[in-house]
């Protein structure tokens, strides 16, 4: 199973893009954020393989999170 982490601050694209994974064999939505704080946390609870996630986000910005994930998790490779 791929793990998916939906990171996005529109609620109706989360849910499609839920609606869309749930139907997807092998795949499974492990958390989902509206914001690139959140995402941290999520990261670490939820353990994702891949994470959908928007660049333009209010608070902290797709870049700024992957930048941060990177610095914070060096090891990290999903799962």
């Amino acid at each position: 199973m791929i793990r998916v982490l939906i990171v996005n601050d529109h609620p109706m694209v989360r849910a499609g893009l839920r609606s869309v994974l749930n139907h997807s064999e092998g795949i499974i939505v492990v958390g989902e954020c509206n914001d690139g704080v959140q995402m941290a946390a999520a990261v670490t609870e939820g353990r994702p393989d891949v994470a959908l996630m928007d660049w333009n986000m209010p608070v902290m910005t797709g870049t700024t999170v992957t930048r941060d994930l990177v610095a914070n998790h060096p090891t990290y490779r999903g799962g």
